[in-house]
């Protein structure tokens, strides 16, 4: 809902109030103003006359809530928001709570379409006592796995093809060093000067680049990597690292969540965020867009390049996290194996990788039936898993919020697994799901849990690289990207998109016939670029006669007119000049600058003047109506 000021106020409109003399004169008032709710009287004795008043009933509630200012709203922040230099803004507004002599807090609740739960948000009013309630320390996470205790350590990646010349993985026989200059930042609510952080290659040739922190509640200390740099934090804190080359960023929080501070889950591809407050309906909703903040890229991991699960718990001897280890397909952040063929695409199994597992580009086709399975290791046990995410067609620098074609198995403690998609386009198809426990190697007796997921595609899509996130009950999650990952060939068996639209006053409907083209009722082409656009055809030149009118702009002989119309000009204008050249000194300046310039406001002359106008019109107002109407009624 948005609102403004203005639709809260009630009009009083003062409308055709009419004076009579006794000869039937008539003078009609229209007039009207925005007025706080209160009763009124109004005497108006000058006109001696009864004025009619009508209130015109508020359209909105008195309470109101939205993202940002209540009067001017958000309508979209980007999904790294919050936190240090980033504030989201939540405003309320509860007219019954204004003038009591008191600093009031409300209560507001957000959610997300990517956390339904949401959680609860505590708004404190202004000093002013104005019914105003606000709030501004709410951060925008991608993943719940980073939220964080203190005591905990942190492990920041960056992947760094190369891509400042002798910085990054530039020479694949060494184990090189991202420098503080390419490295990263961290800073907290509580420490906002932050640490510059350097980075050291996790092996010869991998373009992983990490770097450890400590969050604690005592001083900042910064250490050179491979030590352990220490973050000051306190409860409730947002944390965010920025990568010092390309400014993408990744936010995190530490807990616990408090009623005046918290965190969001929100994805890109369900991009809404929500925020209620008491029986306000329907709920003020934002648009959650990418920030557009490039990655270093190169093998197409993910963007931003400081991945937010990447940003992830590691308990620590002196932590409060009692089990922050996430489920693997694949090795733990120590390096150590734990699942031997963790993923598999139509029978192609790999052994999983800590963050991006190169993967040789399956083919299948429009229709056809496929299996994806990934055998995951959760130490607490696999009753623990949570979540499954398998998402399809991303492409380089893009992380898997950002997939359109995602299956979604979730469950609740003690229950089966139940599937959801996000899926706008309507692209997958037929999705089923079987699942067993099986040895996580041939040399473990560690259990895993192998999830065969079932399933087809209606159309292609435009990228290849697969991505999967896993969470447990505790809320610990990891994300893996595989790459190349999987190609789908042949047509769309969807009906093609059609889009309504306006042009120039009329609807239109357009249809797709291929990617950012398509046709309306009439034929005309559209094209897509951000957004649609017909496409104008100049008429094609013909060889028309001419007609009374002279020759029509469609003619060829047009053209010819107006070339031969300049040369006649041309010939005119030397005659006029003697061939002489046309300069400042022959023309008169066209310019007249303003000297002593004064505003209206300051020119005191014409203030007098406009004064003794509005005299004028007074008096004559006064002779033509009232004391005509008094020298008649006497």
């Amino acid at each position: 809902m948005s609102t403004n000021r203005h639709n809260r106020i009630q009009k009083v409109e003062i409308g055709r109030s009419i004076c009579r003399s006794r000869q039937g004169n008539a003078l009609e008032i229209s007039r009207s103003f925005p007025l706080k709710r209160q009763s009124l009287a109004i005497i108006l004795p000058f006109f001696l006359c009864l004025v009619a008043i009508t209130f015109v009933p508020s359209a909105f509630a008195i309470d109101d809530v939205q993202w940002g200012d209540i009067f001017v709203p958000d309508t979209q922040r980007t999904i790294t928001d919050g936190g240090p230099g980033a504030p989201i803004l939540i405003q309320a507004e509860n007219d019954t709570l204004s003038g009591n002599a008191v600093i009031d807090q409300v209560t507001v609740h957000v959610y997300s379409t990517a956390d339904p739960t949401g959680i609860d948000l505590i708004l404190t009013e202004d000093v002013s006592d104005s019914g105003f309630f606000t709030n501004n320390h709410l951060v925008f996470l991608t993943s719940s796995s980073n939220k964080f205790q203190i005591g905990d350590t942190i492990t920041i990646t960056i992947e760094d093809k190369c891509t400042v010349p002798t910085h990054g993985n530039c020479n694949s026989a060494l184990v090189e060093t991202l420098p503080i200059a390419f490295g990263a930042t961290i800073k907290s609510d509580s420490a906002l000067g932050g640490i510059s952080l350097s980075l050291i290659e996790t092996g010869a040739n991998t373009g992983l680049f990490t770097t450890k922190v400590k969050l604690t509640s005592g001083p900042t200390v910064q250490v050179a990597s491979p030590g352990i740099s220490e973050l000051h934090v306190s409860s409730g804190d947002a944390i965010r690292i920025t990568d010092s080359v390309t400014g993408s960023r990744t936010n995190g929080y530490i807990l616990p969540i408090s009623g005046g501070n918290g965190a969001l889950v929100v994805s890109i591809a369900s991009p809404g965020a929500f925020v209620t407050y008491g029986s306000v309906l329907p709920p003020s909703s934002l648009n959650v867009i990418t920030d557009g903040l490039p990655g270093r890229g190169g093998g197409g991991l993910v963007s931003p390049s400081l991945v937010v699960d990447i940003v992830a718990s590691i308990a620590s001897s002196g932590g409060l996290c009692s089990s922050c280890t996430p489920p693997t397909l694949g090795v733990d952040r120590s390096g150590k194996r734990m699942v031997e063929n963790g993923f598999s695409y139509n029978g192609n199994p790999v052994d999983v990788e800590l963050f991006y597992t190169p993967y040789p580009l399956i083919k299948t086709h429009v229709g056809d039936m496929n299996n994806a399975e990934v055998k995951i290791y959760e130490e607490s046990g696999i009753d623990n898993i949570k979540h499954i995410s398998l998402a399809f067609g991303l492409g380089e620098n893009q992380v898997l919020d950002d997939s359109r074609a995602s299956i979604e198995i979730d469950r609740e403690f003690g229950k089966n697994f139940t599937v959801s998609t996000i899926d706008p386009k309507r692209t997958l198809d037929s999705i089923r799901i079987e699942t067993r426990p099986e040895r996580c190697s041939e040399s473990s007796i560690q259990q895993c849990l192998v999830v065969s997921i079932y399933h087809k595609f209606r159309a292609p899509l435009d990228f290849n690289m697969v991505a999967t996130e896993i969470w447990d009950f505790k809320e610990n999650s990891w994300q893996n990207y595989f790459n190349h990952g999987v190609e789908i060939d042949g047509q769309s068996i969807n009906p093609p998109e059609q889009y309504i639209g306006i042009d120039r006053g009329h609807q239109v409907t357009i249809t797709e016939i291929s990617k950012n083209r398509a046709i309306d009722e009439k034929g005309n082409l559209w094209i897509f670029d951000k957004e649609w656009h017909k496409e104008i055809v100049m008429p094609e030149k013909t060889d028309r006669e001419s007609t009374a009118h002279g020759f029509n702009r469609e003619s060829r002989q047009f053209s010819n007119m107006v070339i031969e119309q300049q040369s006649i000009a041309e010939k005119k204008m030397d005659e006029l000049t003697h061939g002489k050249q046309i300069n400042k000194s022959n023309t008169s300046n066209s310019f007249s600058p303003v000297i002593n310039y004064i505003s209206r406001s300051e020119d005191l002359e014409l203030q007098q003047r406009i004064q003794s106008e509005q005299r004028r019109a007074n008096e004559w107002l006064l002779n033509r109506y009232f004391l005509s109407a008094m020298r008649e009624s006497s």
